[in-house]
């Protein structure tokens, strides 16, 4: 591990402490590689030491953090499942469908910004009302980890480039030689001029951003997953 973190150090001196300071070493992967490998190699003062990992703690999930993940003091509640999530961690869990559901109507999840359960939420992704008759709970737990890895063709999103040099990206509600309209990931309506528009083609990626799980605990995950495979 440290020589591979020392071969990424483009050929700089990583015992010796950066001037920058610790909070703007953090920033980027390039200079927190060179720190990480002065924490490995425990050349750092005690003091600093600590603080470095501190800081660590509170940055948001990402390459960065993941260098000092294993040093942080356990958290009571578990580990949040970050950029990297196990998903055999998450369907060996017993997952409480009532917290599930709590968590996908938390506005915070924006779950149903897009998703529709019953009555309640927006018809822009897929209706999850009766979602676990028709995929099962890995096939599921996919889907919420990897949005793009299987997108239905009606949900399928499209990029846009005008001739202005813009692009959007949206679901394709209509084109003809009046409008080309989409419909963006906050639901809202795109009207553009085929005139202006340069190209129209298919996107390999969903709507629903990669990442949304990232601040959950795997409990949380299985959850919400339960909520879901419940929805018959």
């Amino acid at each position: 591990m440290n020589l591979w973190i020392a071969s990424l150090g483009k050929g700089k001196d990583l015992l010796s402490p950066s001037a920058a300071g610790i909070g703007n070493d953090l920033k980027s992967p390039e200079t927190a590689i060179p720190l990480a490998y002065r924490f490995n190699m425990q050349v750092m003062k005690s003091d600093e030491s600590t603080a470095l990992v501190a800081a660590a703690a509170k940055l948001e999930p990402g390459p960065v953090r993941e260098l000092f993940e294993g040093y942080f003091p356990p958290d009571p509640k578990g580990r949040k499942l970050g950029s990297n999530p196990r998903p055999q961690s998450i369907l060996a869990l017993t997952g409480d469908a009532k917290n599930g559901e709590t968590l996908f109507f938390n506005k915070e999840m924006k779950c149903v910004n897009c998703h529709k359960v019953g009555d309640k939420g927006v018809a822009l992704g897929p209706d999850l009302t009766a979602i676990g008759k028709t995929r099962t709970r890995a096939e599921l737990l996919e889907s919420l980890l990897q949005p793009s890895a299987r997108i239905e063709p009606q949900f399928a999103a499209y990029l846009v480039q005008t001739k202005d040099e813009k692009t959007f990206t949206g679901l394709l509600v209509k084109r003809d030689e009046k409008q080309v309209v989409l419909r963006d990931a906050e639901n809202k309506e795109i009207i553009l001029d085929p005139a202006n528009v340069e190209s129209v083609r298919p996107s390999r990626l969903s709507l629903m951003p990669d990442g949304q799980m990232s601040g959950l605990r795997p409990q949380e995950a299985a959850d919400l997953l339960e909520y879901l495979v419940q929805r018959k």
